[in-house]
């Protein structure tokens, strides 16, 4: 009972991991200073130290366990470049403002920063390394995430990664090759969205994005399944003219001035199939 009553913590030089669970439900804690000495924080290191408001980490780090901070009372964090994994569940339920995920980062699992009510800023890894997907549910429900830096190393966006982003308006995503179900369901403010190498977009990767008014498709073999746009309404539709997955219904030849030469489209099975109901701009040549 006596540990749990620290404030502060000042880890001894030379040790080089924390522990699975070694500070978890330290319920008085509130300042941890790690040397840098420390390469590894283990799994629920500090889980449910509901009052850690500030930690100093090891600019030596390489990897956050699975649920290292989870339920803390953190505003700010410094992840030190030479970090290259954020575990599941490592940040969840923290009151972070802004978080800046260093370059070396090849791994960024799911749940990381789940429920990050007052998150306003993201900042993805930029340079350097292979590509990488970011994981199911990262950033789900961070209501008040606007901003959210993307960059040429995501190529995959996994489930659920920012449902519920509430504020999230705009997001470049002309990288990205494979959006997984749900990634954006709930985005209502969403505006915009680019899709460049875009190979295959999920279910209800965008339902739900009540503000959405245009999406580009600019690669014609992309995958689109069904419902992946449900309940949005674009004032200009999505889809390439060449894409080769579309349904062919047989009494229209021509989709948003542009003439189809293999397939065909009726207006109600397009809304119908990718769940969104106010496509315009079918009266050309009907």
């Amino acid at each position: 009972m006596g540990n749990n009553r620290k404030r502060k913590l000042v880890i001894e030089e030379g040790t080089t991991e924390i522990q699975i669970g070694e500070y978890a439900d330290y319920t008085q804690l509130e300042t941890v200073w790690m040397p840098d000495s420390i390469v590894n924080i283990g799994n629920q290191a500090f889980e449910n130290c509901r009052k850690l408001k500030t930690v100093h980490l090891s600019a030596n780090l390489e990897r956050i366990g699975h649920s290292a901070f989870r339920g803390c009372a953190i505003e700010d964090i410094d992840i030190p470049n030479g970090v290259k994994m954020i575990g599941e569940w490592s940040f969840a339920f923290n009151p972070l403002t802004k978080v800046y995920i260093p370059d070396s980062v090849n791994s960024l699992c799911a749940f990381a920063f789940w429920e990050c009510k007052n998150l306003r800023e993201v900042r993805l890894p930029k340079y350097a390394g292979s590509k990488i997907g970011l994981g199911n549910s990262c950033f789900s429900g961070c209501k008040n995430l606007e901003k959210v830096e993307f960059s040429s190393r995501f190529y995959t966006i996994g489930s659920g990664a920012f449902d519920g982003c509430e504020k999230m308006r705009d997001v470049d995503l002309t990288e990205v090759e494979l959006i997984k179900k749900n990634a954006f369901s709930g985005c209502t403010s969403l505006r915009c969205v680019r899709l460049d190498k875009i190979r295959i977009i999920e279910e209800f990767a965008f339902g739900h994005c009540t503000g959405l008014e245009k999406v580009e498709i600019n690669n014609p073999e992309c995958k689109v399944d069904k419902y992946a746009f449900e309940f949005t309404k674009f004032k200009s539709a999505p889809i390439a003219a060449s894409t080769s997955n579309l349904k062919k219904p047989s009494e229209v030849t021509h989709y948003n001035n542009n003439k189809y030469d293999d397939y065909h489209w009726s207006p109600s099975d397009i809304a119908e199939y990718y769940g969104y109901d106010n496509v315009q701009d079918y009266y050309d040549n009907l």
